[in-house]
């Protein structure tokens, strides 16, 4: 067999050269000297060569020519056996030359019938490690160059299955998950081209099949939103841009319908609700320009066709009001001037006269101007009227309704009563006895006063000004305020007067080693260092707590030195804020001063830009500094010397000036410090522990 001859022609010229020589005869010895028998039964060394199956010898009686024209070594081939010759692919044996040979036919496996390990592209399908195997390198068909078969989402576009393939899940970019290239009407919202997407063709939802989301003026209209949509700007047609039916009211002149519209359900104006231009007869009272509109065209009754008020004297006999009227101004013809007919006094009631009794009594019930007595003719009207004085003033002795006046009656009698509202309500302008309300007289005058309760206590709820008990109008309000000083002002170093916060520290009690109301602690010591600070107020040694630099200290670099007091002060993770101990000093060189009475605690982060800023300590990482959870971060920049020195701290924050140092005193200036709660620079919302005087 070839594969047979081939091995033992490596093995002879291998020996060959191990020898350092020998002819053939020698090497042809070698090989006969096996022994080995063939499969045929034979021995296999005579001189006849074996023959195969096809008939051809098995063997070279020739010597082969290679590939680079050098002559092969002439052997006699060797079958398959135990004898040591070639390999052979099948047999259970990885010989020289395979990579593998577990003696079966499976080509699923590890070791194909080629006996070369089972891979990716060598056309076999390998059981449990690969999906398929179709031995190309084309990731386009059904079968990747990764042996993984074609699936959507795989980054592979399969050539006649899928439009694209992006790889991904995503369904609003331009590859859904489907595998089919995006596209209005798909379902899927497209980022970036689409506002919305419901896969349907029905442009009376919210989305069209446009994509885009329906709106008032796209042209479609929105059912159970809007009743028309005619897609465009035109306000006049019968579909405003409102996308509701042009209608009177709507604001907009509908155009061959209307000949006015300004949206209101005003009558008296230019535009009534009818939508026609206003004019005299359409029954509305147009407002500067008619006295009246009654709608009608009799000129007879209280509105003349020319929409003016009818009147004695216009020349109309005004039906039910005028007996006559002829237009004129003689008083002594048939028609008085007063519109009445002549003849009152006769005895006989005409045409124009109420009554006509013939006397000249005038308390009786017919005047002797032929009208009926009645009240305000200036006749007392005996049993009827207590009083008639002619005049339709109420602030007399005579009410104009022939009433005396009496308190509660509504009418303030002039030189008798201060006020009448006419109720019995104590809590308004007037009381019920018709004087004027006044503090003090234990009722309440609504809009005016905040509180009376009648007494001259400035001590309980109602201050004898009628005014509300608040901290700082100088009264301490037993129950509920601690002090009361008459200011909201912190006296710094605390007399023996002041009050602190909202009226619930008194600052003389403070050092007195009793926990008093409004104090956190009190150890009645003069040390600020320790648990307690001589402001009642409890030091955790963390931002804004009283410290001292010991050691090493520079008074252009805070943070240099042994510091006292900020052990609590812990940088956030990441923030370029450095422990520092502000302090009050005065910086010669550039004349800077510094406000912290007692040294305040923070984080500090320097930052500086000149000509001379090498020679300026700049502590800390400006940029990444950060301030602990609950603290106000404050930033300050100083001008010196061409330089532009920018700081970054820490604040504490507050809630009222109890909860600062009030007491603290500044040994390096030999006067109180003036902590307090209040705004920072450009922070009006925030309340933080500062001296003012350290951010002018």
């Amino acid at each position: 067999m070839r594969q047979a001859g081939w091995i033992v022609v490596l093995w002879a010229g291998l020996s060959a050269v191990g020898c350092g020589g020998g002819d053939d005869a020698d090497r042809d010895a070698d090989v006969s000297d096996t022994g080995d028998v063939p499969i045929d039964g034979e021995p296999d060394g005579d001189a006849v060569p074996d023959v195969e199956a096809d008939g051809e010898p098995e063997g070279d009686v020739a010597p082969d020519a290679e590939a680079d024209g050098e002559p092969d070594v002439d052997v006699v081939d060797v079958e398959d056996g135990d004898d040591g010759g070639g390999p052979v692919c099948g047999n259970g044996i990885v010989e020289i030359g395979e990579e593998c040979d577990d003696g079966n036919a499976d080509d699923t496996d590890a070791c194909p019938t080629t006996c070369v390990a089972a891979t990716c592209g060598d056309g076999f399908v390998w059981t449990g490690r690969e999906e398929c195997d179709d031995g190309n390198a084309d990731d386009t068909d059904a079968c990747t160059s990764t042996c993984v078969a074609a699936r959507c989402g795989d980054g592979l576009v399969q050539v006649g299955v899928e439009a694209c393939d992006d790889g991904n899940r995503a369904d609003d970019d331009a590859c859904t998950s489907l595998c089919v290239a995006a596209r209005c009407g798909d379902g899927f919202i497209q980022a970036g081209a689409e506002e919305c997407d419901d896969g349907n063709d029905d442009d009376t939802d919210a989305c069209p099949s446009t994509c885009v989301a329906a709106r008032c003026g796209d042209g479609f209209i929105q059912a159970g939103v809007e009743a028309c949509d005619d897609g465009n700007a035109v306000d006049t047609d019968a579909c405003p841009t409102t996308c509701v039916p042009a209608a009177c009211g709507d604001g907009f002149v509908w155009a061959g319908h209307e000949a006015c519209d300004d949206g209101n359900a005003d009558d008296t104006d230019d535009c009534p609700t009818t939508c026609a231009a206003a004019a005299c007869g359409d029954g509305f009272v147009w407002t500067g320009h008619e006295a009246c509109d009654d709608g009608n065209a009799d000129d007879t009754d209280a509105c003349r066709t020319t929409c003016v008020a009818a009147r004695c004297g216009d020349g109309v006999v005004w039906a039910g009001v005028e007996q006559c009227d002829d237009g004129n101004t003689i008083d002594d013809d048939a028609c008085s001037n007063a519109c009445t007919a002549a003849g009152c006094g006769d005895g006989i009631v005409q045409a124009g006269e109420d009554c006509d009794d013939g006397n000249t009594s005038n308390t009786d019930a017919c005047l002797n101007t032929c009208l009926d007595a009645g009240c305000g003719d200036g006749f007392v009207w005996a049993g009827h009227e207590a009083c008639d004085d002619g005049n339709t003033s109420n602030t007399d002795g005579c009410l104009a309704t022939c009433v005396l006046p009496t308190c509660g009656d509504g009418f303030v009698w002039a030189g008798r009563e201060a006020c009448d509202d006419g109720n019995t309500s104590n809590i308004d302008g007037c009381l019920t006895t018709c004087v004027l309300p006044t503090c003090g007289d234990a009722f309440v005058w609504a809009g005016r006063e905040a509180c009376d309760d009648g007494n001259t206590s400035n001590t309980d709820g109602c201050l004898t000004t009628c005014v509300l008990p608040t901290c700082g109008d100088g009264f301490r309000w037993i129950g509920h305020e601690v002090c009361d000083d008459g200011d909201l002002e912190t006296e710094w170093c605390g007399t023996g007067t002041d009050c602190l916060g909202a009226c619930a520290m008194s600052a003389a009690a403070c050092g007195n080693g009793t926990l008093d109301p409004g104090e956190a602690c009190d150890d009645g010591n003069a040390s600020s260092l320790d648990t307690c600070t001589t402001s009642c107020t409890g030091n955790d040694h963390g931002i804004g707590a009283p410290c001292v630099c010991t050691a090493g200290c520079s008074d252009t670099d805070f943070s240099a030195g042994t510091i006292v007091g900020c052990e609590n002060v812990v940088p956030p993770v990441g923030s370029g804020g450095v422990v520092a101990c502000m302090r009050s000093i005065h910086e010669a060189t550039s004349g800077t001063d510094t406000y912290y009475a007692e040294g305040y605690c923070t984080l500090l982060a320097v930052r500086c830009s000149g000509f001379f800023c090498g020679l300026v300590p700049q502590p800390g990482t400006f940029s990444t500094h950060a301030c602990p959870a609950g603290t106000y971060r404050i930033e300050d920049g100083r001008s010196v010397m061409g330089m532009t020195i920018t700081s970054r701290s820490c604040l504490v924050r507050c809630t009222d000036d109890t909860d600062c140092r009030w007491n603290a005193y500044d040994t390096f200036r030999s006067a109180c410090g003036q902590y307090e709660c209040t705004a920072p620079p450009g922070a009006p919302t925030e309340q933080v522990c500062l001296d003012q005087r350290q951010y002018p």
